[in-house]
């Protein structure tokens, strides 16, 4: 059989699970697609690559037992697609897109519902045609009127971010049963929008006709996914049941994926609650971010007699940035030796040495392990890109160096201190308040988890030497989710990823088009001339070379800007996992499909026995 793909010369964060940070699980980054596939290049040209199931997959995995995955804070929604209500762990699952990627090919997109596409760049259409075969978990067909409504309400009732992706498409027409044609903009400068057409959830008519889209709902949208929700307890788990009638249990690349009967996510409040429980086989699949921890709790006697695994996977993708994160819808941050002084009093060093064991880098670029961190001599390119805006941008910029911090901690402190001494901010007494409002220099550092209390109390008392209070609010996941949705915080942690290929996402997370709108992924509230103009100009770039250079230019405006306060980052996956279940022989360059895991005897529970 054949699969189609579109290859890509930028997949953009076009991919719901950007959008939505709150539902990341690895399987959901592609659901399942077809059985070998054609190409689709920047020229326009298509290819056909056969293939049985994808390189890193056991084709031949057991379809049977259950799995059980960690799931943090509380859910009110199970429609990912909106702006409002927190939404279900593994809901994902339930729908597919018209197109998905491999986790080891990030250059294509392989065709899922859809069955081919084809892109007229002189006529700016492109025609999707569909698989004939597939269906709704209700058994109906998927036809192209399905398709239609589909994007009509994610553009016109969807979380805004939708009416961005889709800005440039002028319309969709179902032009046959299983037929449909994108009209995009004549003018369009955006190659990316082809590729935000292939990503498009597959939703039913029908379903969309009898419901309020735009409001939180527990009942799960139709879709035509591998799972369909078998039963939950709002704040406790919710369990899903593998579609025994799936149209798309043949196509090739769901071959070795999908594995287990059903999958349940358990609820818990925070990270230490849930290593316990990990380590009681409350669940079985753990993916470990907290260095103490995996240096640590990973210890006894179910892990001496081999119940329980560890492992470190290598991950050949992109680092991104995680940061603390500055609100600059706030006056105290709208300065900038106020930001680069917070950034200086971060001792990094000392948390990697006394916290994390060593095993971090400190991140000096929000696009760090790739060709688009700027962390060399600025290019002539580079520096024409930039010119423009000379009287906008810091100097330090024109001024390649490895980093600006010391390797000694006190001379950082000293020159955070002289830089405050240039502000409004004047030391009296023990604190620094504001020469003309008498007001104290105070924000508050909103946090989600209890393990990063670790690293924000040694910074709260570095800062107190510096006569600045910062204050450690815990809430929980779903409290914050909905504090940034509404830009209510002073300072967060928060995390961007890094893109394989540059584009939209660009424009999304920094242009000041979306500084103000409440859910928009400019967190920040950023408004800099030369980042909108970069960042518009990236998903409109046809030269690989130039979008380097352009990329580059971006991270060095953000970077010299001190907008945030660079954490650090790892480039392999810390994970634990009972051995009743098994990943493939072989695992994919990035990420983990935890899809193509599986069970490899009965997981019965150690409880109180082994753990």
């Amino acid at each position: 059989m054949k699969t189609y793909r579109l290859t890509l010369k930028s997949l953009t964060q076009i991919l719901v699970l950007v959008l939505f940070q709150q539902m990341i699980w690895p399987s959901c980054l592609g659901t399942p697609s077809f059985s070998a596939a054609t190409a689709f290049n920047q020229d326009g040209k298509v290819a056909v690559h056969h293939f049985q199931s994808f390189d890193y997959v056991n084709p031949d995995a057991p379809k049977d037992g259950k799995l059980r995955l960690a799931a943090f804070g509380n859910f009110n929604n199970m429609n990912p697609f909106i702006l409002n209500g927190i939404t279900v762990s593994g809901i994902e699952q339930t729908y597919e897109t018209l197109g998905m990627y491999s986790f080891d090919d990030v250059n294509t997109i392989y065709a899922v519902v859809a069955k081919t596409f084809s892109y007229n760049k002189e006529k700016n259409i492109m025609i999707i045609e569909l698989q004939e075969s597939a269906a709704f978990q209700n058994n109906t067909p998927v036809v192209a009127e399905d398709i239609v409504a589909s994007f009509n309400t994610l553009y016109t009732h969807g979380h805004p971010i939708y009416k961005q992706l889709f800005q440039d498409i002028v319309s969709a027409k179902a032009t046959a049963t299983h037929e449909i044609t994108f009209q995009i903009k004549p003018n369009s400068k955006r190659d990316d929008v082809i590729f935000a057409i292939a990503r498009l959830p597959v939703l039913s008519k029908t379903d969309l006709d009898n419901r309020d889209f735009s409001k939180t709902t527990l009942k799960p949208l139709l879709g035509t996914g591998p799972y369909q929700l078998h039963n939950y307890r709002v704040g406790n788990q919710i369990t899903y049941k593998r579609n025994p009638k799936y149209w798309g249990e043949h196509l090739a690349v769901n071959r070795g994926r999908h594995n287990f009967d059903q999958i349940v996510y358990k609820y818990y409040k925070d990270q230490n609650i849930a290593l316990t429980a990990f380590k009681a086989h409350r669940y079985d699949w753990r993916s470990e971010n907290i260095a103490k921890f995996w240096a640590t709790q990973y210890k006894g006697k179910a892990f001496d007699d081999g119940l329980v695994r560890t492992e470190l996977i290598p991950d050949k993708s992109a680092n991104g940035m995680q940061a603390f994160v500055m609100n600059l819808r706030r006056p105290l941050f709208q300065d900038i030796n106020v930001r680069k002084a917070l950034n200086l009093a971060f001792d990094f060093q000392w948390l990697n040495k006394n916290l994390f064991y060593d095993t971090y880098t400190r991140s000096r670029s929000f696009y760090a392990n790739s060709p688009y961190a700027a962390t060399s001599e600025m290019s002539i390119e580079e520096k024409r890109i930039l010119e423009p805006y000379r009287d906008h941008l810091p100097v330090s910029i024109w001024a390649h160096s490895d980093h600006e911090e010391s390797q000694v901690f006190k001379n950082n402190l000293l020159k955070a201190q002289a830089l405050l001494d240039q502000t409004d901010w004047v030391v009296i007494g023990h604190q620094r308040v504001n020469k003309q409002t008498k007001q104290p220099l105070v924000f508050t550092l909103l946090i989600n988890s209890p393990a990063m209390k670790r690293v924000a109390l040694p910074y709260k008392k570095v800062l107190k030497q510096l006569g600045i209070t910062m204050h450690i609010q815990l809430v929980s996941p779903s409290n914050w989710i909905s504090r940034v949705r509404q830009f209510d915080f002073d300072m967060i942690t928060y995390n961007w990823p890094a893109p394989m290929f540059p584009g939209s996402e660009q424009y999304l997370f920094w242009h000041s088009d979306h500084a103000e709108y409440a859910g928009s992924r400019n967190i920040m509230g950023i408004k800099h001339p030369a980042i909108d103009k970069i960042s518009a100009s990236i998903p409109e770039t046809d030269d690989h070379k130039k979008r380097i250079d352009q990329m580059r230019a971006l991270d060095r405006v953000l970077m010299a800007n001190h907008y945030v306060i660079p954490h650090w980052y790892i480039d392999y996956d810390r994970v634990a996992y009972w051995a009743c279940i098994s990943p493939p022989e072989k695992h994919p360059q990035y990420g983990i499909d935890i899809a193509s895991w599986y069970q490899s005897y009965p997981c019965e529970p150690q409880i109180n026995k082994t753990a």
